[in-house]
């Protein structure tokens, strides 16, 4: 498999507290990723919004959901080819999901 075309991860968020959240990879000397500015003028509480903080939680969990995704459908198939040769439904309708997320992310 080809090296992803993305940043190395892990990925983090680097101050949760801030309110403008900046995803950063620790594998490249803190290179940011994506920066989420604080949108949310109403709020005066001094901290990220919930939508922009789960947001953020998210894309710095994208290296690791890649590689989980390539797990999981490496052992669909593993496991169908191995014992489960009288399994109901074929490894293309259990991985497609899989593969559908990867090709979106870039990763098939």
């Amino acid at each position: 498999m080809s090296a992803p075309a993305w940043t190395p991860g892990p990925w983090a968020i680097m101050d949760e507290a801030d309110p403008d959240l900046t995803v950063m990879s620790q594998a490249t000397d803190c290179e940011m990723i994506c920066h989420i500015p604080d949108v949310d003028f109403d709020s005066d509480a001094g901290t990220p919004h919930p939508v922009n903080a789960a947001n953020a939680r998210l894309i710095a969990a994208a290296p690791d959901l890649v590689e989980a995704l390539r797990y999981a459908r490496q052992t669909i198939l593993d496991l169908k080819n191995s014992r489960w040769s009288e399994a109901e439904g074929s490894d293309e309708e259990w991985v497609c999901g899989i593969d559908a997320a990867l090709t979106k992310a870039g990763a098939a």
